[in-house]
C-alpha cells in the first residue's frame, strides 16, 4: 500500500478531509481507501482541477460542474461532482455566484479557482 502524500491529500489548508462519512456503510469506506492508495483521487482532482482552469480561460466565466463536464452524463460528470467539493474543502476552488446552469436549465453554484 502507498503512502505517498500529494497536494490533493491535504491541499493549501492542510486538512485530511475523509471521503466517506461516518454513518456511510464499510463498502464506501474500502472505496475511499482503494481510491488514496491507488493514486485515483490525485489523478481524478488533477484532472478536475485542470479542466477548470482551461474551461476558465476558454470562457472567462465561472461553470457549474455540468458545463465543467461539457453537459453529459458520464464519468468525467460523476468526477466533476465528486471532486469539486472536495476540492473547495481543500482550499483548491471556491463556490461563486448560483445561477442557471446553461446544460440543465437549473439554478447551481458556480466553480473559482482560488488564487494562491
Amino acid at each position: 500500500m502507498s503512502t505517498q502524500t500529494d497536494m490533493f491529500t491535504y491541499g493549501p489548508r492542510g486538512v485530511l478531509r475523509p471521503l466517506a462519512r461516518n454513518q456511510d456503510p464499510g463498502t464506501s469506506h474500502k472505496a475511499e481507501r482503494e481510491l488514496r492508495r491507488s493514486g485515483k483521487l490525485t489523478r481524478q482532482s488533477s484532472e478536475v482541477l485542470e479542466l477548470l482552469r482551461e474551461y476558465i480561460d476558454r470562457t472567462r466565466t465561472h461553470p457549474t460542474a455540468a458545463e465543467l463536464a461539457g453537459g453529459t452524463e458520464s464519468k468525467l460528470h460523476g468526477k466533476c461532482r465528486r471532486r469539486l467539493p472536495d476540492l473547495r474543502e481543500q482550499g483548491f476552488v471556491e463556490n461563486d455566484d448560483p445561477r442557471r446552469c446553461a446544460i440543465t436549465g437549473s439554478t447551481a453554484i458556480t466553480w473559482k479557482l482560488v488564487v494562491t
